[in-house]
């Protein structure tokens, strides 16, 4: 095989990683972007419902059928945002954001650097040394995902994602993606 048949062949080899590195960035952005909203809220809530209550009683007379009457909502709301507080906690969404942060920033970075070396390769022995290089820090980092239980439907939303972004053919389908609104398809959508 000639040394332009073997460039091309890591050059596709390129392109295919970059595709699935970028979907499971996709994947892991939408966790951090959705962990992120509920964190947000749950403080916002967690503060918020105490801070009113205690502004009322300031404001108002303690005999106020009006505060007795925010007093029973609030209690009512406490419940279960102490339980959805105490689940956080258990399902560490902290701990969870942290790395959906960090497994986005490296799987793009990953990525990038795969398309720039189906971009722009050089040399046979470098290719080979650079592509050998990043292939290890994928199969890390595809290991240290695979643990964090990625649904079916993640999946099919990194494709679709990777679809877009690369505006190539899903296979069962045989579209190319125009948006990230999910479609029927059980490959590029169902999500």
């Amino acid at each position: 095989m000639d040394n332009e048949s073997v460039i091309n062949q890591l050059r596709e080899k390129c392109w295919e990683r970059a595709f699935e590195a970028f979907g499971t960035a996709a994947i892991f952005e939408r966790r951090a972007s959705n962990l992120r909203w509920k964190l947000h809220l749950l403080a916002f809530l967690g503060l918020g419902t105490p801070l009113v209550v205690g502004s009322v009683v300031l404001s108002f007379d303690l005999e106020s059928r009006y505060l007795l009457l925010l007093k029973a909502l609030a209690g009512i709301l406490t419940v279960p945002l102490f339980a959805v507080s105490l689940w956080s906690l258990v399902a560490k969404w902290e701990d969870k954001l942290s790395y959906a942060l960090e497994s986005s920033s490296a799987n793009n970075r990953l990525s990038n650097d795969y398309r720039e070396f189906a971009k722009n390769p050089p040399t046979e022995p470098e290719f080979r040394l650079g592509l050998d290089r990043l292939d290890i820090e994928d199969q890390l980092r595809n290991d240290t995902d695979n643990r964090q239980g990625i649904s079916e439907a993640e999946k099919r939303f990194g494709m679709r994602a990777a679809l877009f972004k690369f505006q190539k053919q899903c296979i069962s389908c045989g579209k190319v993606p125009e948006s990230l609104r999910p479609t029927s398809c059980n490959t590029c959508g169902n999500f």
